[in-house]
């Protein structure tokens, strides 16, 4: 006999959020509020997961790393944002370093997770870099 899975989700009781990611700077006080990985001394990547009119139902983490790299994969990702019927996502990671700027590999992975989203139907709005000290660097696709 094949087992039954029943598939749910299970949330912490925490402080409301009531504002909008509907922007680079929203979401990045949204993370700092509710998350400390922008004081975290090794990469943590998470995923905010948003209803159709951008406001946030819940974030995950995805993986912690190394001081410089953290593995992300797109089933990760999309897991909670398909079991929370979001309609979006917007993904952030730390860089212990202290500099928001972008690599190159940041920016590999918001184009492996764009594609897997538009399979999915889940949109990749944005992938935001946060650091303690400094001011947070967006990825906004073009056309978005």
């Amino acid at each position: 006999m094949i087992p039954r899975l029943l598939v749910t989700q299970v949330g912490e009781s925490v402080k409301p959020w009531y504002g909008r990611a509907g922007n680079a700077t929203d979401t990045a006080r949204c993370i700092r509020e509710h998350t400390s990985i922008d004081k975290e001394a090794c990469e943590v990547f998470i995923a905010l997961l948003l209803d159709i009119r951008y406001r946030v139902l819940g974030w995950q983490e995805i993986s912690r790393g190394s001081l410089a790299a953290t593995l992300v994969h797109p089933r990760e990702v999309f897991k909670a944002a398909c079991v929370m019927n979001a309609a979006c996502v917007i993904v952030a990671h730390n860089h212990p370093s202290g500099n928001p700027t972008p690599s190159a590999e940041d920016f590999a992975v918001s184009e492996r997770l764009a594609k897997a989203g538009n399979i999915l139907g889940i949109e990749l709005l944005d992938h935001i870099v946060v650091c303690e000290h400094a001011h947070a660097s967006a990825m906004r696709r073009e056309g978005t």
